[in-house]
């Protein structure tokens, strides 16, 4: 089996709870993975296709959102 490993830097304004990258959920959804990322304000989405990824991309949230 094929694995794939991705790493997501940054951190958000309240140290104590937002001192790194802390993924909160993450969800498959047609052909998509959302990685919802409570310790840097971000939703990050994945496209896959046949179980590689072939896209990235990243939403922002207001800084110390914190999104669940």
């Amino acid at each position: 089996k094929s694995v794939q490993v991705d790493t997501i830097d940054g951190h958000g304004p309240h140290p104590d709870r937002q001192d790194r990258s802390h993924c909160h959920q993450v969800q498959f959804y047609d052909n998509h993975l959302y990685g919802i990322d409570l310790g840097t304000d971000t939703i990050n989405v994945y496209q896959y296709k046949d179980g590689l990824k072939l896209a990235q991309s990243r939403i922002s949230t207001p800084p110390g959102a914190g999104p669940r």
